[in-house]
């Protein structure tokens, strides 16, 4: 999903993709009818470019989890990986995706670990995953980046769900997490995407965007509904990075 993005920001994350040491994939953008006249012109010349890109341009606009889902509907590979318009993939992302998987087809959901870059370009902040822990996933989406998808399973049991806008990523694992096995759950111990920081974006603090606590305790507590769990959701602090 892309929306008003920084010019250079999105040529990056773009590129990112491009440049992947694994080449078989199709990049699904959904342009949320942006109001910048140069975001236009940017994806036509990337499609233009490069037969793997594939666009399309929403007339109105509808939020995250609308746009995301106009993305999903261009998309026909097996595996579904999810990518902010802002943010930059690793080089070799894809190809450690697919060295999983060669080696085990049952897998439906993988996740990696993840750092940050600074408005100087400096990766900071390394978060070096644990394994699949469903006690954490309960307090935090700390599957966050980079994570991919079976596409069948995703179809079947995923939502997006514009309600939940801010925290939509989550909501989505929530909806999937409760139908598949843990054993169908992978983890790969490499930083595999760099999530950019910036005064627009959750990377620097939850707080940056207002809906985020609401969205995501609302998705926690429809999920403690679903699953029948008599539990109460608190937010219990906010983070905040010092970029001094």
């Amino acid at each position: 999903p892309v929306c008003d993005t920084n010019e250079l920001y999105l040529k990056e994350a773009i590129e990112s993709v491009l440049c992947q040491s694994y080449p078989n994939f199709e990049l699904c953008i959904s342009d949320d009818a942006s109001s910048s006249s140069y975001i236009k012109e940017i994806l036509k010349k990337f499609v233009e470019n490069d037969s793997r890109v594939k666009v399309i341009f929403r007339q109105t606009r509808g939020n995250i989890s609308k746009a995301t889902t106009s993305a999903l509907n261009l998309a026909y590979g097996e595996y579904v990986g999810f990518l902010d318009h802002d943010d930059i993939l690793h080089k070799d992302a894809l190809f450690q995706v697919v060295k999983t998987l060669n080696r085990n087809r049952e897998i439906k959901l993988i996740f990696s670990d993840e750092d940050k870059l600074n408005e100087k370009g400096e990766r900071v902040s390394p978060y070096f995953k644990p394994d699949w822990n469903l006690n954490l996933f309960l307090s935090q989406n700390y599957l966050c980046h980079f994570v991919v998808i079976n596409k069948n399973t995703l179809d079947k049991f995923g939502q997006f769900r514009s309600i939940c806008d801010g925290a939509q990523d989550w909501d989505n694992l929530l909806h999937i997490i409760p139908n598949i096995q843990e054993n169908e759950i992978f983890h790969i111990p490499l930083i595999l995407y760099h999530w950019r920081i910036h005064k627009n974006s959750t990377a620097l603090a939850v707080g940056t965007k207002k809906n985020v606590i609401a969205a995501s305790t609302r998705a926690l507590n429809d999920f403690c509904k679903n699953n029948s769990l008599d539990a109460k959701v608190i937010l219990v602090q906010n983070c905040y990075f010092n970029l001094s």
